[in-house]
């Protein structure tokens, strides 16, 4: 799975699996960005993807493209 940042980085995570959450999915960004899960926002086909579903329930496979927006914080 690719994740491309809004800058243009592309992260590639490989061995995830179908029934892994989008939780689990912001984990491994987390291990390898450094990003903060509670920031991250992941955009695939258009919609912003909900922690609790798995990759499955969107038909994200392997070499699939996932886009992540970082949520800003404060006021």
């Amino acid at each position: 799975i690719f994740v491309i940042s809004r800058s243009g980085k592309k992260v590639i995570l490989e061995q995830m699996s179908s029934s892994d959450t989008v939780l689990n999915l912001k984990l491994r960004i987390r291990e390898e960005e450094g990003t903060q899960i509670h920031r991250q926002r992941l955009i695939f086909n258009g919609k912003q993807l909900e922690d609790e579903r798995t990759l499955s329930d969107y038909s994200i496979g392997k070499g699939e493209t996932v886009h992540m927006v970082m949520q800003l914080t404060g006021g």
